[in-house]
């Protein structure tokens, strides 16, 4: 199991601190309601949205029927039963995020 999540300035940290005293923190009252999810900075060498679409293209790719099956083990168990579980829910949640544009929302 993997998860992509954007990197979010938490209040109080000094990765907050940095990133609002150089004017780079995109909507205050959102950061921490859906977190790993929306960008929550302006990058250095993207658009919010860019890397957005870059986070949820990896998450696809790694869950991809083709990676998938080179990295699930063979034979089957119950081990492995439970690793293919979890891997086609998280492709199930991929696909309903490209129907929702839910990482599109900076």
């Amino acid at each position: 199991m993997a998860y992509f999540n954007l990197l979010a300035p938490e209040k109080g940290t000094s990765f907050y601190d940095r990133m609002r005293q150089q004017d780079r923190v995109i909507n205050e009252s959102e950061i921490g309601r859906w977190p790993g999810q929306p960008c929550h900075i302006k990058p250095l060498y993207c658009s919010p949205l860019e890397l957005e679409e870059d986070i949820q293209s990896m998450h696809r790719r790694f869950y991809s029927l083709p990676s998938m099956f080179r990295r699930m083990p063979m034979p089957l168990n119950t081990s492995a039963i439970a690793s293919w579980t979890l891997n086609l829910s998280q492709r199930r949640v991929s696909a309903h995020v490209d129907k929702q544009n839910h990482f599109a929302s900076c």
